[in-house]
């Protein structure tokens, strides 16, 4: 076999196990969890179509970054992932996106991300995709952002997207329902 012809499946096997430890390093970052790593639970995506969201999904959070960041520099994910037992030990909905790798929680230690919100409002014609809801939470202050399946699994293939943009009242109790009301 000729000298190239090994340095070819040399350069393919290299660009596959860089790929490989990208797609890694990708949902090591995605599936992170403070309560996870202190409860000792594993949270990993429990099946090949959360996986493929999460990839997706890390592209979105690259493209919220840049914006938020922009005005924001200390602006951060802080929650995106959750399997069954990271939800139930942080009391999440069991209906919650991001059991399905389909919302990320942005946050930098401040009461109210209501501005956050609105400024992502204002420059959303920079994301590539729009995302399904956005809401300032108050009652564990974060900027949530969630986004329809882009496999069609859990939504409709094409749902037409008209996002949400809403602020949690504050005032509710752990375990009541959130109060929204749309984002002026």
């Amino acid at each position: 076999m000729p000298r190239w012809t090994w340095y070819a499946i040399v350069g393919v096997c290299a660009v596959a196990a860089l790929t490989y430890a990208a797609r890694n390093a990708i949902l090591s970052v995605m599936t992170r969890s403070t309560t996870a790593s202190k409860k000792g639970i594993k949270n990993t995506p429990d099946t090949p179509q959360e996986r493929k969201r999460l990839l997706w999904l890390d592209e979105r959070r690259a493209e919220v970054e840049a914006v938020l960041r922009e005005r924001w520099p200390g602006m951060r994910m802080t929650s995106a992932y959750r399997n069954d037992a990271v939800n139930k030990a942080v009391d999440g909905s069991p209906t919650s996106r991001h059991r399905l790798g389909l919302a990320i929680d942005f946050g930098m230690g401040i009461p109210d991300y209501s501005e956050h919100a609105r400024y992502l409002k204002d420059h959303r014609a920079r994301l590539k995709v729009q995302p399904r809801t956005v809401i300032a939470e108050v009652t564990e202050p974060h900027l949530h952002i969630d986004y329809n399946d882009p496999l069609g699994i859990v939504d409709k293939p094409g749902a037409v997207v008209a996002t949400a943009w809403r602020k949690e009242l504050p005032g509710r109790a752990v375990g009541q329902a959130r109060n929204l009301v749309e984002l002026a």
